[in-house]
């Protein structure tokens, strides 16, 4: 008798994830021709700019954000076209560029285009630049390839 209940229950659970995984197969296969419906079924949006979402091995921009009143310098769209794997920030009088596999460090820009080296040393002997950069708290995304 307790193998009976023992038998309908992993045959009950069997069905569960047959029926999540059909589900899912199902949801998956849904036609996604926009950014909206790709949103609209499910799928997870890039945080870049402007923002990408991926369904089905197609990515589809927000093309609502294109036409937004985001200014990006000569400097800062180069960085943001030749960096390849890297988000661009930019912080007050900064441009930081964050390669992935740097974990988190960044190389440092002005807005004249001059690389920007801060070596972790004590701070009176840090320059100028170094110590605005380091008290800058609010880095904004600008684009992440």
């Amino acid at each position: 008798m307790k193998s009976k209940k023992l038998l309908g229950l992993a045959l009950f659970v069997l069905l569960l994830i047959l029926f999540y995984f059909f589900i899912t197969y199902r949801l998956k296969s849904i036609i996604v021709d926009s950014f909206e419906e790709c949103v609209a079924a499910g799928y997870p949006v890039q945080e870049s700019y402007p923002e990408k979402c991926v369904a089905n091995g197609k990515t589809f921009v927000n093309e609502e954000l294109k036409d937004e009143s985001i200014f990006l310098t000569p400097l800062e769209t180069k960085l943001c076209t030749e960096t390849q794997t890297a988000s661009v920030y930019r912080g007050g009088n900064y441009l930081k560029v964050v390669k992935a596999f740097l974990g988190g460090e960044g190389n440092f820009y002005n807005l004249e285009g001059e690389s920007i080296t801060c070596r972790k040393v004590s701070s009176q002997s840090r320059s100028t630049d170094c110590t605005n950069i380091e008290n800058i708290e609010n880095w904004e995304q600008i684009c992440s390839n």
